[in-house]
């Protein structure tokens, strides 16, 4: 008698895995064309300790970006795309998709799993993989994810969700291994890598915990019977939390809260239920997307009424759901647990930003998928009729998504033009106004930057932010009086504003009164996070003075401290040829201006000079 041959492995988990990178392939296939905007000029394009893999980790902390010391994943990854492509954002752009497609299909086969698992309602068990490819498909594709993907810094998001995910998945397929221990030390090395990616990643374990006691556990005795040294690894994670919290400046938060620029934890918690229902309303409705927002905090409980009784009646339902039905609890649990951190009552500068969404978009659309396929089991009684109907609204809809990502992959293109869409969806948004005006600027068009910032000035009047750019722009123009005043009034506003100081050092330089300018220069070395660029200010106004000597020595510290700053050379240069310096010093000089900065038509002007000076006649 003949062997019986094995059976063929089900392929089609691959083909829609297959299915899913070509759609995200597609609506992201214009992210290449994407520059870098905002915070990916600190984090990125100033941020030296990228340089090298060595320094991306190990660096001094003050030589971090305030944002990185406490993510060394995301600065390390940073200094992979570097040694790839130095400042050119191409790699930057592919790695964030390559994370972003990762997510993906770990999202598909933990959701295709999970449906299959025992205690499921047989009619999901046997549809698993249409409604997982139909959720992440959409998720995959969704345009609120843009922020995460498309915007270089904030792979930090995608990142930590791709550390979140593994560890979900890991405890998923930990529990159905004969070899558990290596999935479980997957997922306690995943949540190690994520705390140093974004502290978001703390609820990890409390959203592992819920899924395996309602999924995979049942009860508190199995499941401290089969997993109770795993919860004891994520202890790691959270002591990493702690010393990371220890080196937070709450100094500077007490301050800014004390001077009405930050919420405190009350104001913050009552602005959220807002934030929350923008996202809420994103997800469904993906119009009016924006970079950064100018969201108002509601410091009056009466206010917050409104949308927290909607807020309310959410959780309400989630612990509901959670004592009823556990799984479907489990889903809305998790909206609120991975964006509890943002989202609660720990005060952040910044209320709401859109990148948060990445991942708690996935309860959204595992909600809306599941209630789709509850209606078309209501619609028609043939299953194969409800699958192809669901696959082809769940393609209808990815196309319709895609088509919009791809549309706002292209505000990424231009700095200019992403602002400008920014002042377009909130004419009152003091960054978009600043961008655009900062675009003028670099376009030697002050004049067209002033009406901007005297607008924002007038929103927020007593914003030292607000004062300091109109300052900026006053310098720019020539006026070092009035720059002068508002300098002044950011400094009272908020004594520890580093260009507020810079500013001012340069306008009192400008209208002679050097001693003070003096002052405040050592005030803005001292606080700012790119001293460099200080030193170079300062030595600029020497030069002014005629004070060559002392000019070149604080260059020299400049490129000390960085040896990559252009415009220092540059100055440099020029300081040795002031001298009476030897042409061969200066030549060096500005040939390294044009290295590190081949775009500096002024350095490379200077170089040609010098150039001829030395050529024999």
């Amino acid at each position: 008698m003949g062997e019986t041959s094995a059976p063929k492995p089900d392929r089609t988990p691959f083909y829609v895995s297959l299915l899913l990178c070509l759609f995200v392939s597609i609506a992201y296939h214009n992210i290449s064309g994407g520059v870098f905007l905002f915070d990916d000029h600190s984090g990125i394009v100033r941020n030296r300790t990228i340089r090298s893999f060595e320094s991306a980790l190990f660096s001094d902390r003050t030589a971090f970006p305030t944002a990185y010391q406490r993510r060394p994943v995301v600065n390390w990854s940073y200094a992979i795309n570097y040694s790839i492509s130095g400042l050119d954002p191409w790699s930057y752009h592919l790695f964030n998709l390559l994370v972003h497609a990762a997510c993906m299909l770990l999202l598909f086969d933990f959701l295709r799993r999970t449906l299959q698992l025992e205690g499921i309602p047989q009619n999901l068990r046997n549809n698993a993989l249409a409604l997982a490819g139909t959720i992440t498909l959409l998720w995959g594709t969704h345009p609120l994810q843009t922020q995460s993907v498309t915007y270089t810094t904030q792979r930090c998001e995608s990142l930590m969700s791709l550390c979140y995910l593994l560890c979900l998945y890991g405890v998923l397929r930990g529990s159905t291994s004969s070899s558990p221990t290596r999935w479980y030390c997957l997922v306690v090395a995943s949540f190690v890598i994520g705390m140093a990616t974004k502290e978001v990643m703390i609820t990890a374990p409390l959203l592992v915990l819920l899924f395996d006691l309602i999924f995979l556990s049942g009860n508190w005795r199995t499941f401290f019977k089969a997993r109770r040294f795993l919860y004891v690894g994520f202890s790691i994670g959270i002591v990493w939390l702690a010393a990371a919290l220890l080196r937070t400046n709450f100094d500077r938060m007490g301050r800014e809260i004390a001077s009405g620029r930050h919420a405190t934890g009350w104001e913050y918690l009552l602005t959220q239920p807002d934030v929350l229902l923008r996202y809420l309303r994103l997800s469904f409705w993906p119009s009016d997307l924006t970079l950064r927002y100018e969201w108002p905090v509601t410091r009056q409980f009466a206010d917050a009424m409104p949308a927290g009784i909607c807020v309310v009646a959410m959780l309400i339902a989630t612990a509901f759901l959670l004592c009823r039905w556990p799984r479907l609890g489990f889903v809305a649990a998790s909206f609120f647990v991975i964006l509890a951190p943002t989202s609660s009552i720990m005060p952040i500068k910044h209320p709401i930003f859109e990148h948060r969404m990445y991942l708690p978009l996935a309860s959204v659309c595992v909600f809306l998928v599941l209630a789709v396929w509850q209606l078309l089991r209501h619609l028609s009684e043939d299953p194969a009729n409800q699958r192809r109907i669901l696959l082809a609204v769940g393609l209808l809809a990815a196309v319709a998504l895609t088509i919009r990502t791809i549309d706002r992959n292209y505000d990424y293109h231009s700095e200019a033009g992403m602002w400008t869409d920014c002042l377009k969806n909130s004419p009152d948004n003091t960054w978009a106004l600043w961008g655009v005006a900062q675009g003028h600027l670099d376009a030697g068009e002050p004049e067209q930057a002033l009406p901007l910032v005297l607008r924002s000035v007038e929103l927020k009047p007593n914003d030292p932010d607000s004062q300091v750019k109109l300052g900026i722009v006053l310098n720019e123009l020539g006026d070092f009086a009035d720059a002068a005043e508002c300098f002044e009034k950011a400094v009272q506003l908020d004594s520890f504003h580093a260009e507020a100081h810079l500013g001012l050092a340069v306008a009192l330089s400008e209208t002679d009164r050097w001693e003070l300018s003096v002052e405040h220069f050592e005030t803005a070395t001292r606080l700012h996070d790119e001293k460099d660029r200080v030193l170079n200010d300062y030595a600029v106004e020497l030069s002014k003075r005629g004070l060559i000597g002392q000019s070149e020595d604080v260059l020299k510290t400049a490129l000390r401290i960085n040896p990559e700053n252009a415009e220092a050379w540059n100055n440099l240069g020029t300081a040795v040829m002031l001298r009476g310096g030897h042409t061969a010093a200066a030549t060096k000089c500005f040939q390294a201006a044009v290295f590190y900065d081949p775009g500096f038509e002024l350095a490379r002007l200077n170089l040609n000079r010098v150039s001829t000076l030395a050529s024999p006649p």
